[in-house]
């Protein structure tokens, strides 16, 4: 079944599209690309790599503004954009610490929230992706294919998916083309492009902490020396060469590709929160429950109505399975959350 299209907002009120498929420990996918999360389930291929990471995680997989059903109307987007857009989905979910998937242009954001925090990710996996928009632009392939965004949209679509996925893709890159057509808008890709050129997190690679995969595909023409300069870049990152060039992990051997991230990954402890499916804003009224305080209380200190408060701890009660307010506090200390 097609997953469900949920929506996060920005502080700035930017909606952003999300949908949300498995159980266990969080494993967040960003976008590949500028291809919308609401139309690669129509990929076989893309269907059956998430189908797999979902059967071992809880995946998230979301679209940036600008593409598919996130929030349109901007030409472009920022790296910063790109961060409050990742940020937005995982507070929205209440995610407390999470594994964060970041392939071709979701690298630079990735590393950027990676810097800033450590303690929010349990590991960090960059795929076939840079640090510099300059590694990005020295690409023939891409320097030629950027320039037929504005002239001929559907040959460039058809080219860019065939130099992303791979010459011999012809089925899978018909589909990738077709979802790049309905995701985003030729406007919206060249500010993208114009943007893209500008990111720089090189020096934030020492500044990265949590455990850090680089992968990269031998024969992907973005370079090996790209690779090896973002692992030899973040402290004790670890490095992954595997074959083929396309940038899609759910092509080619990937097989090899999820065995490497599940050996690295390993078997993550599922959270209790995380299972219980709380809510950020029922997190805050658990951590104070836990403090003793009063729905009253609650309410004032959160700035909501006394019936709202009555609601989210009658909603905590029923999802942790506690009978009262002294079960929801141990709940709430077991799980780390006073």
């Amino acid at each position: 079944m097609k997953p469900h299209i949920e929506y996060a907002r920005t502080e700035y009120g930017v909606s952003v599209a999300y949908w949300t498929r498995g159980k266990g420990a969080p494993f967040v996918h960003m976008t590949p690309g500028t291809t919308a999360c609401d139309g690669e389930w129509e990929i076989p291929e893309c269907r059956h790599w998430y189908e797999q990471l979902a059967d071992r995680w809880r995946l998230v997989r979301y679209s940036n503004r600008g593409e598919g059903l996130s929030n349109h109307g901007e030409v472009g987007r920022s790296l910063e954009d790109s961060v409050k857009d990742l940020a937005a989905v995982v507070d929205g979910l209440g995610l407390d610490r999470f594994v964060l998937f970041a392939p071709w242009y979701a690298g630079p954001p990735a590393i950027a929230y990676a810097a800033r925090l450590p303690e929010r990710l349990s590991h960090l996996i960059l795929w076939c992706t840079f640090a510099s928009g300059e590694d990005w632009a020295r690409q023939p392939e891409f320097r030629a294919v950027r320039a037929l965004a504005d002239k001929d949209w559907t040959v460039y679509t058809e080219t860019v998916a065939h130099v992303i996925l791979g010459w011999s893709q012809g089925a899978s890159a018909n589909r990738y083309a077709a979802l790049l057509r309905d995701s985003v808008t030729p406007e919206f890709v060249q500010g993208f492009y114009a943007g893209l050129v500008e990111w720089d997190v090189s020096n934030l690679l020492s500044q990265v902490s949590v455990p850090t995969l680089v992968m990269h595909r031998k024969g992907h023409s973005l370079g090996l020396d790209v690779a090896k300069g973002l692992a030899a870049g973040i402290p004790n990152a670890r490095l992954a060469l595997l074959d083929g060039n396309s940038v899609a992990p759910y092509l080619g051997d990937t097989a090899a590709v999820f065995a490497a991230i599940v050996e690295f990954v390993g078997e993550q402890p599922t959270s209790s929160v995380d299972s219980a499916g709380l809510t950020s804003r029922e997190r805050d009224v658990l951590r104070l429950i836990a403090a003793g305080r009063s729905n009253r209380q609650i309410a004032e200190e959160l700035t909501i109505s006394t019936n709202t408060a009555d609601r989210h701890v009658s909603n905590i009660l029923t999802k942790i399975g506690a009978a009262n307010r002294a079960e929801a506090a141990s709940f709430a200390v077991r799980n780390g959350l006073a």
